[in-house]
């Protein structure tokens, strides 16, 4: 089992690195939960999850994290974390640029784990009713060959009616 007091102790920092007062918007979150399964004769099983997490939202900047930690019957454990986040620069001729990346990781207690990490670089137009985008990325999952893919969208805006 991992590290009770460590897991304890990084939220704690994570919690105490956001800054008090800040321009951005911060949200702090903590989740549990815990179940208990018993039929007619058995004496049943427990198990628990914890998600502590944090989300930063700027002017035209994003960055999120969370991660959980599950504990089963029997001193069976995962731990699961994620982060994304995302930067858009100042627009140039009415394009803005987008660097974005998410990472996600799980470890369980017979040494078992899996990652994946993803990059993305997209341009975009945005006007008032119609918007689009273009772009790409790569990233790897697990230990797997590095994947890659491009993309674009569009999407016009709903009309609404006015009396």
């Amino acid at each position: 089992m991992p590290n009770l007091r460590g897991l304890v102790l990084a939220v704690a920092a994570v919690i105490g690195a956001v800054p008090a007062r800040s321009a951005a918007q911060t949200a702090l979150t903590l989740d549990g939960a815990a179940t208990r399964l018993a039929y007619a004769d058995d004496a049943g099983q427990s198990s628990w999850t914890l998600t502590p997490g944090f989300q930063i939202l700027h002017d035209w900047q994003s960055l999120g994290a969370s991660g959980t930690f599950a504990q089963f019957p029997g001193g069976l454990w995962s731990v699961q974390t994620q982060v994304a986040g995302s930067a858009y620069s100042r627009p140039v001729l009415g394009i803005r640029a987008e660097l974005a990346g998410a990472a996600s990781a799980t470890w369980h207690e017979d040494r078992s784990r899996s990652s994946e990490y993803l990059g993305a670089v997209r341009l975009h137009w945005f006007g008032s009713r119609v918007g689009t985008w273009a772009g790409g990325g790569a990233g790897r999952i697990c230990r797997e060959a590095p994947t890659g893919a491009l993309g674009s969208a569009s999407q016009r805006a709903a009309s609404t009616a006015k009396d």
